[in-house]
């Protein structure tokens, strides 16, 4: 065929192989790119995770094979089973993680983020959110955060407050605080 078609066949194999480099290359930058951003995922989940938990054995989070999240002991080792608690305080981790590795960062909001923890969780949960994104919108109960905790712990950070104010079964206010 190259005899029969001169140097117009070896101008498209030219081509072919300038495209096949192009599309490895391409490839080869787009597994680069999901392992960085895997592993700052990574990271930024495990440092978010540990300002969050109480239990001073657990060294971080690890992104298994399925995207999940594992909890890692400080010997190394996967922790197996975890708490509903734990699982909260996890889940919170991929969403403060996810949002400091976002190309466009915008607000986050939560609704019941402490219904599963306990005091020592909540409260360090609370101390974490500003750190978590510019703005951090809470919709909770009085009984899963009484305001003057809010207060206290978030201080300046604290820009507004909202309540709901039932006037009747089909009628609901927002008043400032």
């Amino acid at each position: 065929m190259e005899k029969i078609a001169g140097s117009g066949m070896s101008n498209e194999q030219r081509r072919r192989d300038i495209a096949r480099d192009l599309y490895e290359l391409f490839c080869s930058a787009v597994d680069t790119y999901r392992d960085d951003l895997r592993q700052r995922v990574e990271d930024d989940a495990s440092e978010f995770f540990r300002k969050m938990t109480t239990e001073p054995d657990y060294a971080g989070l690890r992104i298994n094979d399925t995207y999940g999240l594992t909890i890692m002991h400080k010997d190394g080792s996967p922790i197996p089973v975890r708490s509903a608690g734990a699982e909260h305080v996890v889940a919170m981790s991929l969403v403060a993680a996810l949002q400091n590795n976002a190309p466009l960062r915008g607000p986050i909001f939560i609704d019941s983020p402490f219904g599963r923890l306990d005091a020592g969780h909540r409260q360090k949960m609370l101390a974490t959110l500003p750190e978590m994104a510019d703005q951090v919108v809470l919709l909770v109960y009085e009984d899963e955060l009484p305001p003057q905790n809010a207060r206290q712990t978030l201080k300046q950070k604290l820009t507004a407050e909202w309540k709901f104010v039932r006037k009747s079964a089909r009628h609901t206010i927002l008043e400032s605080q």
